[in-house]
């Protein structure tokens, strides 16, 4: 099969996986009378702080229509929002999501085909690369967040593209400037549409540091480097300098917590996390808990029955460590900062720009919780919380679709198709230690797999509370390296039996 047509295959048949899947998942979600947003994407608690502040822009020509959109405006930086802007305004409003949604598809093929010819450059193989293209654009369980009005909808792709041109840089001496900036201007989009992913500027520098500074031409390296850091952070600085401007202030890349914006996410949720993360693995568990208690709160039911709903919902053992008495009491002072700031969320005004002092009062109370837990629960705090989150996140099929777990449940077809997909899921993860020795003489895997491990340590470890869509971008990276892993034991297997036979 030729190049071109094997381009045609991938993107075809990917296309076909994205729209299929999602179109049917779309019927069996109005089928169960579960509402979509202009009847074509999956809605989502993130979607008004991704649309609304664009949605203000068409209408009002600002991100915002008043102070306290001012605030909630820049909960999201404005990457995704403008690919949101740029649909409406060719197509219209009550088209934009549905061209949103094929805008995504047709990435998603761009994507497959890229990695096809990443994989076949690594693994120095067609038949190699085809099969981790297949695996990861031909099976349903990468386009899950297709028909999402989420980052997940466009950032695995613009990875694969990130690093398409990092690959293509490394082996073209004479056009690896073009590609490396190439790839500064793809980590620029990337960054400014989730800046989580900022760890993935590292295989960049790990790359510029072997192809300049190892030549010993010190001041091509400097000016390659610093010309590559500016492409890559200019479209964030600016969004943080207009921030600046703005606000009077820096603000954080994912300033979810602000002082300014009355609601569920202030001083106290920030806290009451931090305590609840120290046993707890899913944010859904939480927020189950703590969002009946803040509603309840806010229309004035301060009983003792939504604090003891609150406490059942707690493991025994937790509260035997920390001792009931003191949780009731923070969240008693829990309850006096909801109703306090309970006039501003009602006439939707701004609040000051220090917490109030009952917030920071009750903020005190969960820390002091936070430390007594940590404290007296060494291991299950700082070790098997981190181990259960990290099972939690490999043994799955990545299924995430509504149809998936609910429309097909118990259907063989699709319970077969899960553990196949369960099976590659969690071989692809098992296999990544074994790239740190088997694949260790491949700059580019190596490139890729220091910041993997870095963004899962830190998913584990410091933020938890993880849903699947925030490894997603990991899901193609993970299936070249496991296959480059296989492909490098195979020959060192081949190699042993012909020395010692």
């Amino acid at each position: 099969m030729t190049k071109n047509r094997i381009f045609i295959f991938l993107f075809i048949g990917s296309l076909f996986n994205a729209v299929f899947w999602n179109e049917l998942n779309k019927n069996n979600l109005q089928h169960d009378r579960k509402e979509l947003r202009q009847n074509s994407t999956v809605i989502t608690n993130d979607d008004y702080s991704y649309l609304n502040p664009f949605d203000n822009l068409i209408n009002h020509g600002s991100l915002y229509a008043n102070n306290l959109e001012k605030y909630t405006s820049i909960i999201r930086p404005p990457g995704y929002g403008s690919i949101y802007l740029f649909c409406v305004l060719l197509f219209g409003k009550t088209k934009s999501l549905f061209f949103l949604f094929l805008f995504q598809c047709i990435l998603f093929s761009i994507s497959v085909i890229l990695l096809y010819q990443i994989s076949e450059i690594i693994l120095k193989s067609k038949t190699l690369g085809l099969i981790v293209a297949i695996i990861y654009g031909f099976l349903p369980f990468s386009i899950s967040f297709l028909n999402y009005s989420l980052t997940e909808g466009v950032t695995p792709a613009l990875l694969i593209i990130y690093v398409y041109f990092l690959t293509k840089g490394n082996i073209n001496e004479e056009t690896k400037a073009k590609y490396y900036i190439l790839a500064a201007i793809t980590f620029s989009v990337i960054l400014i549409i989730r800046p989580q992913l900022g760890i993935f500027i590292l295989p960049l520098i790990f790359l510029l540091i072997n192809d300049y500074f190892s030549t010993k031409d010190s001041l091509t390296f400097i000016k390659r480097t610093l010309m590559i850091f500016l492409i890559s952070f200019s479209l964030f600085s600016f969004w943080e300098i207009r921030n600046k401007i703005v606000l009077g202030h820096w603000t954080e890349l994912h300033p979810i917590y602000q002082n300014e914006i009355p609601g569920l996410f202030r001083l106290p949720h920030q806290s009451a996390w931090e305590f609840f993360k120290q046993w707890e693995t899913s944010g859904k568990h939480f927020h189950e808990t703590l969002v009946p208690f803040w509603e309840n709160t806010m229309k004035l039911d301060s009983s003792s029955k939504n604090i003891n709903d609150f406490i059942h919902r707690i493991p025994n053992k937790v509260l035997k460590t920390i001792g009931a008495n003191k949780l009731v009491d923070a969240l008693q002072s829990y309850q006096k900062a909801i109703i306090d700031q309970k006039t501003y969320f009602d006439s939707k005004t701004i609040m000051p720009s220090i917490p109030l002092r009952s917030e920071i009062i009750a903020s005190e109370k969960f820390n002091q919780l936070s430390v007594s837990y940590k404290s007296k629960q060494i291991l299950n705090s700082y070790f098997l919380t981190p181990l259960n989150i990290l099972k939690s996140m490999i043994f799955h099929s990545n299924l995430s679709l509504y149809q998936f777990q609910v429309s097909f449940r118990g259907n063989w077809v699709m319970e077969f198709l899960r553990f196949i997909a369960l099976i590659i899921h969690s071989t692809i993860y098992f296999t990544l230690p074994m790239a740190i020795f088997f694949c260790r003489k491949n700059k580019l895997i190596v490139s890729f797999i220091i910041p993997i491990l870095m963004y899962l340590f830190y998913l584990t470890y410091f933020q938890r509370g993880i849903e699947e869509r925030y490894t997603l971008v990991l899901l193609p990276f993970l299936i070249l390296i496991a296959f480059s892993s296989f492909q490098n034991i195979h020959i060192r297997i081949q190699h042993y039996y012909k020395v010692n036979i």
